[in-house]
């Protein structure tokens, strides 16, 4: 039971030594349904016994929380972002208007204007990204086979909007894919690609985006390469670990975004090292149907 690949030996162990001594076991895990989704539960497992209390039997009580999860990891980055961020864009729009005002002619206008019209984009984009995250808690989507042609039509405005990078795409199937809540699933693919793209280093950026069959029967991987600066160690245990400490918050939503968007629909995201740099976002999800031929 509650074999999602999720948990590693240790967790199963402490469960069975936990209810095979007669005491209730209690946990929040990541589950998979009959369908392969998997989302976030709260499982209570009971031990029956009988009139000498030898454990015959196990009653377990489950409740799904991912949406509760998603809102209280919402609620913790955004307070972050706007303790910070928010509280930098003020500081800066402050001074540069006071130098505005002063009378010393050795102030640069052009200076201050321009550093007050990047925070006023910066606060703009925290306003985008934060209607994009109450699109992501308040609609399910629905799903959209996903087919050659479909994915080039994605790419290809991906292109236009990014001019300046090498945006390719590599399918890797067979026919054509229905992901669940996949118009839900193309918002966290966007903010890969501009993940990638905001943080180049380089006049030329490459930007892959693949999909494959996953390992695991009923789903598609789908990854986003690049050849960029990679993704800091910080951000990467922040969401692997699903909490923002002091020492491992990121320094925007982009990814949070991503990880909320993967979970809601049922699906892994994992970051890992492209070679020779960069990073690859790998997003594995299941599938309602595949079949060949379209």
């Amino acid at each position: 039971i509650l074999k999602s690949g999720q948990q590693d030996e240790a967790f199963y162990e402490e469960l069975w030594e936990t209810i095979s001594a007669g005491e209730v076991w209690e946990a929040e895990l990541t589950n998979e349904a009959k369908d392969g989704q998997l989302y976030e539960a709260w499982q209570t497992i009971v031990p029956i016994t009988d009139e000498t209390g030898t454990v015959t039997n196990f009653a377990a009580i489950e409740s799904d929380i991912t949406d509760r999860v998603i809102k209280s990891q919402t609620l913790n980055v955004l307070n972050r972002v706007l303790r910070h961020n928010l509280r930098t864009a003020i500081t800066v729009i402050e001074g540069q208007a006071e130098l505005l005002e002063s009378d010393q002619e050795v102030v640069d206008t052009r200076t201050a204007v321009t550093a007050i019209k990047k925070q006023t984009a910066s606060m703009r984009k925290i306003a985008d990204k934060t209607a994009r995250i109450d699109n992501l808690l308040e609609s399910d989507g629905h799903g959209i086979v996903w087919d050659r042609s479909h994915l080039e039509s994605i790419v290809e405005s991906y292109q236009e909007q990014y001019p300046d990078a090498d945006i390719t795409l590599t399918v890797e199937t067979d026919g054509t894919v229905a992901l669940p809540n996949a118009e839900l699933f193309e918002l966290a693919l966007d903010e890969a690609v501009e993940n990638a793209v905001e943080h180049a280093d380089t006049a030329s950026l490459t930007v892959g985006i693949t999909l494959t069959q996953a390992p695991r029967a009923g789903h598609v991987e789908i990854a986003v390469a690049d050849d960029g600066p990679g993704i800091p160690e910080n951000e990467r245990v922040a969401i692997e670990s699903g909490e923002e400490l002091p020492l491992t918050h990121g320094t925007g939503i982009g990814l949070w975004i991503i990880e909320w968007v993967t979970t809601r629909i049922g699906g892994e995201f994992e970051i890992t090292d492209n070679e020779p740099r960069g990073s690859v976002l790998r997003f594995r999800l299941p599938v309602v149907r595949n079949r060949a031929g379209g």
